[in-house]
């Protein structure tokens, strides 16, 4: 999708309709990219380092800034679950829930 001069010819101004969300968040791989929200060929959002194909980190659910008590990975993923939103640690290997106290820090379940 593309935005347009109607006057085509004599204006050549394109914008692209859909930019990728940036969030404030820092590659947890690489370090030196950001973490953007894309869309599959299916339709499906995941967010993914902007630095690809140089880094190929990717994550399904909403990235959330966050220690996992258990690998110390410095990264969580927010998940909507029956019980509601959870976090869940975003490395791959680990993937274990973890609880939020009120003061910020995290704590496993």
């Amino acid at each position: 999708m593309f935005i347009g001069c109607s006057a085509y010819p004599d204006c050549d101004y394109l914008a692209d309709a859909v930019k990728p969300d940036e969030t404030a968040l820092a590659c947890p791989q690489c370090h030196s990219g950001k973490l953007v929200q894309r869309t599959s060929r299916f339709g499906k959002t995941f967010y993914a380092c902007d630095r690809y194909p140089q880094c190929r980190f990717v994550v399904n659910f909403k990235p959330v800034a966050g220690e996992c008590a258990y690998c110390h990975f410095p990264m969580l993923m927010e998940k909507i679950t029956a019980r509601g939103a959870r976090l869940f640690c975003a490395d791959k290997r680990c993937g274990k829930p973890v609880a939020v106290k009120d003061d910020d820090e995290t704590t496993p379940i």
